[in-house]
């Protein structure tokens, strides 16, 4: 399965690319930090954006792990220092990490850090959904459809999250899209 996402995740480096510049809008980081990095695709598009910076990356998934040389490890107890790093990115990730991993990733941030989510818009329209389950379906596997039909069930919508993420950190951006979402928020 994992091979699959990854080739997955290539066909879409393009739109990585995209939202790594859309963040440097709002930060010059030095140290980065990418939650549930899978096979690194985000990270090596933010290593281009952000040329001088120390980039790290967590998974859970030891596959993911050899795949992008990250280090192995919860989201929800993260193991870095206080005020760490100047960026923490959330790519499609949340979803699967829950609430807890943003209070470790204010945590880990420093003042005036950034926190950066993309993950899925759960209130996209029925036919959207099932368009991307078949996709996800036929390009990666059946039980991988089957966990994100399960976490869009339990995950809740956009404005939700903006509402928590509002209460930890100063929302700069926010905007939702068909099947996706962005928020980029600044530790007050």
């Amino acid at each position: 399965m994992e091979n699959k996402y990854a080739k997955w995740a290539e066909i879409f480096r393009w739109y990585y690319q995209l939202f790594a510049f859309k963040i440097r809008e709002y930060i010059n980081a030095k140290r980065i930090l990418d939650v549930g990095c899978g096979p690194g695709i985000f990270m090596e598009e933010l290593s281009k954006v952000f040329q001088n910076a120390e980039i790290y990356g967590i998974d859970i998934n030891d596959k993911f792990c050899r795949m992008s040389g990250s280090i192995r490890g919860d989201a929800k107890f993260l193991p870095f220092k206080d005020e760490a790093f100047d960026l923490i990115t959330f790519m499609y990730s949340l979803h699967d990490s829950g609430f807890r991993s943003l209070i470790e990733a204010r945590r880990c941030l420093k003042k005036d850090g950034v926190v950066v989510i993309k993950d899925l818009n759960t209130e996209m329209s029925q036919l959207a959904k099932n368009c991307l389950l078949l996709t996800l379906e036929w390009n990666i596997s059946r039980e991988y459809a089957e966990s994100i039909k399960l976490s869009m069930r339990y995950f809740p919508p956009p404005k939700f999250i903006l509402n928590v993420i509002s209460d930890l950190f100063s929302v700069k951006y926010y905007k939702e899209f068909l099947f996706d979402f962005e928020i980029i928020a600044i530790k007050r």
